[in-house]
């Protein structure tokens, strides 16, 4: 069966802190982001369509810059690892774009 996303996934293992609607925060691991979302490996099966706020950093150009994210679950499945969770988010394309800005601000500061 050919790969019908509509945006190639990179492989990516960071930490994740994510903060629950009820306030609760919690710690995940971040399995590959896209250009509009992110699969999450999670302790406990996240309900789709529930609102949650990741806080994740990146190292753009050697340097590392913090991210929220305001995202909504739109699927969860069990692997062989624990249970995986994909994340939209509207500001994800924003997201993105911050971080390719502040590459290149980072590179002509070098």
């Amino acid at each position: 069966m050919a790969d019908q996303r509509r945006y190639p996934r990179v492989p990516v293992t960071r930490s994740v802190r994510i903060e629950i609607g009820s306030g609760a925060v919690v710690q995940a691991r971040m399995v590959n982001i896209s250009q509009e979302g992110v699969a999450l490996r999670y302790e406990a099966p996240a309900e789709v369509g529930a609102r949650l706020e990741l806080n994740f950093s990146l190292i753009v150009r050697g340097r590392m810059v913090e991210y929220c994210v305001a995202c909504v679950a739109r699927y969860k499945h069990l692997s062989s690892h624990g249970d995986v969770i994909g994340l939209h988010s509207w500001s994800w394309s924003r997201l993105l774009e911050s971080i390719c800005a502040t590459s290149s601000r980072i590179k002509r500061s070098m």
